[in-house]
């Protein structure tokens, strides 16, 4: 990790995942996909300021510009998608959860390079609701 972590490594703060929708076409608003995108929520209001870093610096550690969430599974494990197609426009959608508490920059780039991951293309299905807390639509 480089020196632009060092000087976070010492400020704690929440992952958490939020409900959102994806488009990959902004114009095309049937074009889309339902999952959970990363939030980073600080511990200490005083520093609210640095969650935009702190979210930076996660995706670029991760080599991941979207950092983008779906349960998997009967036991609904959470995975990581990869191969995310580009996209061009997001929203809420519902329901927030916490990925990981109380933890530092360091603690949480070796937890995401640690959690399983799904390709986006083996979540695509005909049954618009086929996989558990993943649609598409086309």
């Amino acid at each position: 990790m480089g020196e632009n972590i060092d000087n976070l490594k010492d400020i704690l703060f929440h992952l958490e995942i939020e409900g959102t929708y994806f488009y990959q076409d902004e114009e095309n608003k049937d074009d889309y996909f339902i999952a959970y995108r990363l939030i980073v929520i600080a511990s200490d209001q005083d520093i609210e300021d640095c969650e935009g870093e702190i979210g930076f610096r996660l995706k670029s550690e991760m080599y991941d510009d979207y950092l983008i969430f779906t349960y998997v599974g009967e036991n609904s494990e959470i995975h990581r998608i990869v191969g995310v197609p580009e996209i061009e426009y997001l929203e809420f959608e519902n329901s927030i959860g916490t990925l990981l508490e109380n933890t530092n920059i360091v603690d949480a780039v070796e937890f995401l390079k640690n959690m399983k991951t799904i390709n986006f293309n083996e979540l695509i299905s005909k049954n618009l609701y086929n996989k558990k807390n993943f649609k598409n639509v086309k």
